[in-house]
């Protein structure tokens, strides 16, 4: 299996996918979740600011998916990049943080639960 940046690498060699292999997908929906659970062990934004950078970098990669190379991301990862779409903007990093603290998730406003 393939880390998401040899897939992007992959992708700018043969553009020609459409959709990503379920069992990717799902690995990277577990990535998620695991930053997400690493993101609620933080008692404040200020110690969780590098898990915060890493998965904004995740967001973007991700976003280069679904964007640049037009590939269907499952619900929870779309939801994701759409509601993280500025992670250099403390704000939004701080929305987030807030969110994960307050529920333990981000899908609360979601129907991707």
């Amino acid at each position: 299996m393939y880390g998401i940046d040899q897939y992007i690498q992959q992708l700018s060699i043969n553009p020609d996918v459409s959709s990503l292999p379920a069992d990717y997908a799902q690995s990277l929906e577990a990535e998620l979740c695991r930053y997400i659970e690493q993101i609620g062990e933080f008692e404040s934004i200020q110690a969780a600011g590098e898990i915060l950078i890493d998965l904004g970098n995740f967001q973007e990669k991700l976003a280069t998916l679904s964007f640049r190379y037009n590939l269907e991301l499952p619900d929870k990862l779309n939801y994701f990049v759409k509601l993280y779409d500025r992670p250099d903007d403390p704000t939004v990093r701080e929305e987030l943080y807030l969110m994960v603290r307050k529920h333990g998730d981000i899908w609360v406003d979601s129907d991707n639960a």
